[in-house]
């Protein structure tokens, strides 16, 4: 394996996780424990953040946080399709049910 594979393994030994197929490991302690994709809301969180910084003073100020969006959406539809494959039907739908939310707790 890369260096960087095993790092990031690594670096998962203090979370608690999920046997997954394989070696493969779903962290379910942590951002994780609330939301299944925590690097999408943490972008989502930048860019919005980024928009109210900017003013409200231009037609296309809300242009970067509406693309963010969209391309959120399609990120998770397509993350929620491949998981099963990648992780396993069985260790995805237990997964699924103790993380509800796939990007903002509570809400989606």
């Amino acid at each position: 394996k890369q260096w960087y594979q095993r790092r990031v393994r690594g670096m998962l030994g203090c979370l608690t996780t999920l046997a997954a197929n394989g070696d493969e490991k779903i962290p379910v302690s942590g951002l994780w424990k609330y939301v299944r994709y925590p690097f999408i809301s943490g972008t989502l969180v930048l860019t919005a953040a980024m928009v109210l910084v900017t003013g409200f003073e231009g037609n296309l100020v809300f242009l970067p946080l509406v693309v963010q969006v969209i391309i959120a959406i399609h990120t998770v539809y397509n993350y929620n399709k491949l998981s099963p494959e990648f992780y396993g039907a069985r260790a995805w739908k237990e997964y699924q049910q103790m993380v509800r939310y796939n990007v903002i707790p509570g809400i989606w």
